[in-house]
């Protein structure tokens, strides 16, 4: 196994609403890139992870915990050795603080998932009608009937919402001038502008009643896997030191190096997640058009942390339902 520079620890599917590639495009650019460790942590769905698993399982690959020689994937370069963990990353609240919570090494075969994504897909979709009328309301020329027909059979996305929006028509639109191409928000402009307005906090919010942290960690735990709190800078803003608890009651550990901690913060929960004993992870949070400025196997330098992410990540690797290739 390589080092932590070798892995990828959050990677998003079209399986995930916000996504974009295919698990084979994801398994094909990791070989390209060397990626040796890494996993599909699509948003509230396992079936990105389960369809990565079975184009794995036709180059007869295995499970960490068997004993049988592998063999590499068809068309995988060579020499090619690495390792696959099943993940996913759900949407889940504590109090009314909320949350994203991956999971590392689960039981795809689980039906719990199953049941999850049908109460996802639910909320999902009653909180899209809503994230709408609060836009209208606050002046956003939002055309409704143009984003149920982005959308197709698939619930609404904020993605789509903004996108929508992103039309010449619009260009004149003074609340929409920071996300066109020259505008103070254009670098990853669906990105920003969820931050800006959808996220918890923020004029356009809609709550929804995600299931409980405590539920989130029981149905990871309870199906194999290792739940950890997903860049929690982004999430816990003003409340960071709340990681203490959340360690305390389930989560294994922090995602500390991404794209949206400074060194400072990614350096502030490594620290904790040492001093607690959990482990520490890596991930791009790739997804692709949503996050054009975000690269597979991208994000920040652990420096000092290296040895633990490294023991961290090979521990993971070694879960009963991590693939070796």
């Amino acid at each position: 196994m390589e080092e932590y520079s070798s892995s990828d620890l959050h990677i998003h599917t079209g399986y995930s609403l916000d996504g974009e590639v295919s698990p084979g495009w994801v398994i094909d650019r990791c070989m390209e890139k060397g990626i040796r460790v890494f996993t599909i942590t699509d948003h509230n769905t396992v079936a990105g992870a389960r369809e990565a698993a079975d184009i794995l399982a036709r180059g007869e690959v295995r499970r960490s915990g068997d004993r049988a020689v592998s063999t590499r994937p068809s068309g995988a370069n060579d020499g090619y050795s690495g390792c696959y963990i099943p993940g996913v990353e759900l949407d889940c609240m504590y109090g009314e603080v909320h949350l994203h919570l991956l999971g590392f090494g689960i039981d795809l075969a689980s039906r719990n998932f199953d049941e999850m994504e049908r109460d996802m897909k639910r909320i999902s979709r009653d909180a899209a009608g809503a994230m709408i009328d609060n836009l209208v309301r606050l002046g956003f020329p939002v055309d409704r009937q143009k984003v149920l027909q982005a959308a197709g059979d698939r619930e609404v996305t904020p993605e789509q919402i903004i996108e929508s929006m992103l039309t010449r028509s619009n260009r004149e639109c003074p609340l929409l001038e920071p996300y066109f191409p020259g505008g103070a928000r254009s670098g990853m402009p669906y990105f920003n502008f969820y931050f800006d307005w959808f996220a918890q906090g923020c004029p356009a919010y809609v709550h929804c009643e995600y299931m409980p942290f405590a539920e989130a960690v029981a149905l990871i735990r309870d199906n194999g896997g290792v739940p950890v709190v997903a860049h929690p800078g982004q999430n816990l803003k003003g409340r960071e030191q709340m990681v203490e608890r959340l360690l305390g009651e389930g989560a294994g550990g922090l995602e500390c190096f991404n794209n949206y901690h400074t060194v400072e913060r990614a350096d502030y929960f490594a620290a904790i997640s040492v001093r607690n004993g959990a482990i520490i992870t890596c991930g791009s949070d790739f997804h692709g058009k949503v996050k054009p400025l975000i690269g597979l196997g991208e994000y920040g330098d652990p420096g000092e942390y290296a040895p633990y992410l490294d023991r961290s990540v090979r521990s993971l690797a070694a879960l009963p339902n991590a693939v070796i290739i």
